[in-house]
């Protein structure tokens, strides 16, 4: 009976201490986005989203020794990811668009510019720990948008 009642208790705790992962849908607003490649027929829709990141490039001007003016241009220095990859599928209707009210939806990021000057690596780890990712698409209808499920394209390290 202590042996059955060990293995209750050692089982219970090892249930509550892998009980501590927090799920979350992520929601992506393509505002002004007109990169991606769609292809339609019958039965299937296959949607290829490219979200690339934005770095601003810095100019400053100064005047030489010799007195002409010069411009020294900064770029930043990519040496991390610099896109992420969206693949919206539905094929036999399995992964319809559907309408969800705008304000319930939560965790928003929208594009681009949350991703101007931002580390795709840090954004690549949110979206790969989430339990889905919607692409939000505005909608004419007031207070209700189109949402779409899709897969993160995973790349190997180089």
């Amino acid at each position: 009976m202590k042996k059955l009642l060990t293995i209750l208790l050692l089982l219970s705790f090892i249930f509550c201490f892998s009980q501590n992962r927090v799920e979350y849908d992520i929601h992506i607003s393509l505002d002004e986005f007109k990169e991606n490649i769609q292809i339609e027929n019958d039965t299937m829709t296959y949607q290829y989203i490219n979200l690339k990141n934005h770095k601003k490039n810095y100019k400053a001007f100064f005047i030489n020794d010799k007195g002409e003016l010069m411009i020294n241009v900064t770029i930043k220095a990519s040496n991390n990811r610099n896109n992420l990859t969206l693949i919206y599928s539905n094929i036999n209707e399995n992964n319809k668009p559907f309408l969800k009210k705008t304000s319930s939806i939560k965790n928003i990021l929208n594009y681009p510019t949350d991703f101007v000057d931002e580390d795709l690596e840090k954004i690549f780890k949110i979206l790969k720990e989430a339990k889905s990712i919607y692409i939000i698409e505005k909608n004419d209808i007031v207070g209700y948008d189109v949402l779409k499920k899709v897969m993160l394209k995973e790349y190997a390290k180089l």
